[in-house]
């Protein structure tokens, strides 16, 4: 018991003061965020969307340009605490408006043929290393634009030198600005961030009251203590409660979001990691309404709740070299405070193809669990999950696919329910998006017979760096087979600070 309860304590350990401060100062200032998906094939086409404009390649075993979910975030499995390219892109695309107070630092970069280090091409283009020593070893100035926006087609592969391969660090770097965060990444030992979501709900019953409460709040940080490809990352997360509980309560419920030690940069973009995360499975999601997010915490918890709070040890290693990505995990226990003996081993796999053109994905997961603790159950889990997206090469619009096939045996009884998703995201002003997203399964949301739908129509307005505002009308139709049908209609909105 003692043991357990240490253990329990450790997993749970996370400093409350820091978590406090970032809330308060992303009020003021942000560039950190949780991202989805489908923001990779958002900004696909614009190459300024990840750095500045003018790159030129490595060779293969060395390049690192790639739409994994490492193109934005430190963690290879995506969300969470982000990298200076995340940073890069959320300062100076994810928004509608400048962050007044940091204005100058976050306009978009001018085009390449703006750019005083334009005329280095040539020399890269010779490999002239002997000409570009004394070029901007240190970066060259990076110029902005003078207005808050910027055209994304004048930013794609078409305007930039990016088939010509550098020779040497040097002739690379020549095109790289001060700025830049590929310098950023290799000068900076520290790098912190920082997420909170507050919560609306109206449900749209007489009797229905509103409710509003502090969602979750994150902190996280990675720590580079010999290399630039050597990272010590740990995150908490605090997760409100909807009953209204006091801030205290709030404050002790602290758990450990994730704590890893990651090695990346390797040889064509691989990676291998190991500690305490959630393995990558599917398109995942920062809203855990989701009817499919919902589905798959029932499959692996046995609570279609628990998707904010899943947490496993577990070693991982990829590969992802520019537009096909390879990842796979082996998963050595599940971490819950409720039963910190459980015996969950098993292993998931992730693999699919992101392109440039049209902004197209497709990618497949696969997860086999089992948990052999010796008591009177034995729980078999197997996830599926196969994701299509595309901007269709338009600027404006993205539409994505999912199938997720759910298969648990547990308490001697088995389940499988499949689950299918389409979203849709249309942008209408700068970064102001409507959204609709239409789910229907073969099951109800905890995998028993029946049925469930869910619709949602709304907006996402990104309005500064670090500032999100949300909101949906949901409708909730699920019927259990022998039950009476629960249809739920209910507007959500939310507030997101994050840097």
């Amino acid at each position: 018991m003692k043991s357990a309860r240490s253990q329990n304590m450790i997993y749970q350990a996370a400093a409350v003061a820091p978590v406090l401060i970032l809330a308060a100062m992303s009020l003021i200032l942000a560039s950190k965020a949780q991202a989805e998906p489908w923001f990779g094939s958002r900004f696909a086409q614009n190459c300024a969307g990840c750095h500045a404009p003018g790159r030129v390649n490595k060779a293969a075993p060395d390049r690192r340009c790639s739409l994994s979910c490492q193109g934005c975030h430190t963690n290879p499995n995506g969300g969470g605490l982000r990298s200076n390219y995340g940073k890069w892109t959320s300062d100076r695309w994810l928004r509608s408006f400048s962050n007044p107070l940091t204005q100058q630092r976050q306009k978009p970069p001018s085009p390449l043929g703006q750019q005083p280090y334009k005329e280095h091409v040539k020399f890269v283009e010779r490999q002239h290393t002997d000409d570009l020593e004394k070029y901007f070893l240190d970066g060259p100035p990076l110029k902005t634009l003078t207005n808050d926006q910027a055209d994304p087609a004048k930013y794609t592969r078409e305007h930039t030198p990016e088939e010509l391969t550098a020779a040497t660090e040097t002739a690379f770097r020549s095109m790289i600005p001060a700025d830049d965060p590929y310098r950023l990444s290799r000068q900076q030992r520290w790098t912190v961030g920082g997420d909170v979501r507050g919560q609306w709900l109206s449900p749209q019953k007489p009797d229905g009251a509103n409710r509003s409460w502090l969602m979750s709040a994150d902190f996280g940080l990675d720590y580079r203590p010999l290399a630039s490809n050597l990272h010590l990352v740990y995150e908490s997360r605090f997760l409100g409660n909807p009953n209204g509980e006091v801030i205290d309560r709030q404050i002790e419920t602290a758990r450990t979001r994730s704590l890893y030690l990651l090695v990346d940069d390797l040889p064509y973009n691989s990676f291998v990691m190991s500690g305490y995360y959630m393995p990558l499975f599917g398109n995942d999601s920062p809203d855990h309404t989701k009817l499919s997010r919902r589905m798959v915490s029932a499959t692996l918890t046995g609570n279609s709740r628990l998707s904010y709070a899943l947490l496993y040890k577990a070693s991982s290693a990829g590969v992802a070299p520019n537009v096909p990505y390879l990842n796979v995990h082996y998963i050595d226990k599940r971490i819950d405070a409720s039963d910190p003996d459980n015996q969950t081993r098993g292993f998931a796999f992730n693999t699919g193809l992101r392109f440039v053109t049209l902004g197209a994905s497709v990618n497949y997961s696969y997860w086999s669990t089992r948990d052999t603790t010796p008591t009177e159950r034995d729980t078999r889990i197997l996830l599926q999950s196969i994701y299509l997206g595309s901007t269709f090469g338009l600027d404006r619009l993205y539409v994505g696919f999912e199938g997720i096939v759910n298969e648990v045996e547990r308490d001697q009884a088995f389940y499988r329910a499949t689950v299918w998703t389409t979203e849709l995201f249309l942008r209408l002003f700068r970064e102001t998006y409507l959204t609709f997203e239409y789910a229907k399964a073969n099951s109800d949301e905890n995998l028993a017979p029946g049925e469930a739908q869910q619709s949602k129509i709304g907006w996402r307005w990104f309005i500064v760096p670090g500032l999100e505002w949300s909101s949906h009308y949901v409708i909730d139709d699920f019927r259990s087979n022998g039950q009476n049908r629960d249809k739920r209609r209910y507007l959500a909105s939310q507030l997101h600070l994050f840097y």
